[in-house]
């Protein structure tokens, strides 16, 4: 018998039965033991104290009411707000058994819930002019195939695309041409999304963000500072911490069937263009890892690197990769101008997305499949460009600011919505979101 808190007890770190489940009308306080000693899948002092964080990371400004799990009693499955999460007992004895007690208030929401996602976005600046028509920015929407009743507050019916998950399960994928001089009637630049969703499938299809040696998944924006560490995915895009080959990063896409993730790809840090590209001179370890947002639906995170030893300049690189998305969006800033970017660590040519292959310096592709048959793709807005014969993603000028997305267009030329061009049309399209929970 188990028992799951939001993402509290949620994957390998279960939970089992509470002592107490005390009720006042829709008011609940659950109190229990967490731990080695209690069989909750635990087996060291050390991955106590990660449900111990995970635990105080309960109340936090991401996820205010959360859905609860509860394999005993399923009369309490439901979604609740979180009102306090308290370690009402820790001393020595406990720590030696590798456990401690907790006591969470909650308050019920509603047993079946109806997210509510709030979309609002614009064309992201650097958009191509000839972007329009059929061609122009797709702002999109992915949510869990298991949520039921998709509704975008207007009569027109969308038939979604299927986007399959790593381990299991699929992404509904929805989007819709945005066209400024013809907008439609309404698209996800302004729109409140409603659809279903039980409980126990709220997650289906999350971002998750893992931290430490032995892997553990972050709950809230608090987290022991591991920068070498660190795992984001979303089971369609999986980015890992330096692999100690040179690069800062790798990325790995799952295939259309979502049997397996293909090869790990590294990515390199630094200032520069194409064959002229600079690695981050201090070398590929970030002095720092901060969580900016933590959500089912998006996670971003935040990489410091020193750029000299012994001096002031540094650089900063935030990662943020969305529930249903193939590509990674990258933000670099820092008050040092230099041509920053991003550089494949094995370059190869690519050539511009189709339909702006004349002069347009904003997605490009690689020309030939890669080992895996696949090719990735690398997309920039404002004041960026890219090497054609490199896959080096760089500001077009010494300056302090640059955004970018890195993909994989799967299986050779590809089919929609997985191709480079499905890609570049939905990073024109900077949409915002944000979920939360209401009564039927």
């Amino acid at each position: 018998m188990t028992i799951q808190i939001g993402r509290w007890g949620l994957g390998t770190l279960t939970l089992p039965n509470p002592d107490r489940i005390i009720r006042n009308g829709n008011q609940v306080a659950i109190e229990g033991w967490a731990g080695a000693v209690q069989g909750a899948g635990v087996t060291s002092r050390a991955m106590m104290l990660v449900l111990r964080d995970q635990f105080a990371n309960l109340v936090g400004p991401d996820e205010p009411v959360v859905p609860l799990v509860y394999s005993y009693d399923s009369t309490f499955n439901g979604y609740y707000e979180v009102v306090a999460a308290n370690i009402t007992q820790y001393d020595i004895a406990d720590e030696a058994r590798a456990r401690f007690r907790y006591q969470v208030q909650l308050v019920r929401v509603t047993a079946y819930g109806i997210v509510e996602a709030v979309m609002s976005g614009c064309d992201r600046a650097g958009k191509p002019a000839t972007m329009i028509n059929a061609f122009g920015p797709t702002p999109w929407h992915g949510v869990p195939s298991t949520w039921l009743g998709y509704d975008y507050g207007y009569l027109a019916v969308l038939t979604p695309s299927t986007r399959n998950l790593f381990g299991g399960g699929s992404i509904d994928y929805y989007s819709m041409v945005h066209n400024a001089s013809t907008p439609t009637v309404t698209d996800f630049y302004d729109a409140t999304v409603t659809v279903g969703a039980d409980p126990a499938n709220y997650y289906d299809g999350q971002v998750q963000l893992y931290s430490g040696s032995t892997p553990y998944l972050v709950i809230g924006r608090q987290v022991i500072n591991d920068p070498t560490h660190w795992r984001l995915s979303n089971n369609l895009v999986q980015i890992d911490n330096s692999s100690g080959a040179g690069n800062h990063f790798t990325m790995k896409f799952v295939r259309s069937n979502g049997s397996q993730y293909d090869s790990a790809w590294g990515y390199v840090l630094g200032f520069g263009a194409g064959g002229g590209f600079t690695t981050l001179p201090a070398g590929v370890t970030p002095r720092s890892l901060t969580v900016l947002r933590n959500t089912p639906w998006l996670t971003t995170i935040r990489l410091a690197y020193s750029i000299y030893s012994g001096q002031s300049s540094s650089v900063t690189l935030d990662i943020s990769l969305r529930r249903g998305s193939r590509v990674a969006t990258f933000v670099i800033r820092s008050n040092n101008n230099q041509r920053w970017g991003l550089d494949w660590q094995s370059t190869a040519a690519c050539s511009a997305l189709d339909p702006f292959a004349a002069g347009w310096v904003a997605g490009y592709v690689e020309t030939a499949n890669n080992a895996d048959g696949h090719r990735r793709v690398v997309l920039t807005g404002s004041g960026g460009g890219i090497s054609p014969g490199y896959g080096t993603v760089s500001l077009s000028g010494a300056g302090t600011f640059l955004e970018c997305a890195e993909g994989m267009q799967l299986n050779g030329a590809g089919s929609a919505p997985d191709r480079g061009v499905d890609y570049q049309t939905e990073y024109f399209a900077a949409v915002g979101e944000l979920d939360r929970i209401a009564a039927q």
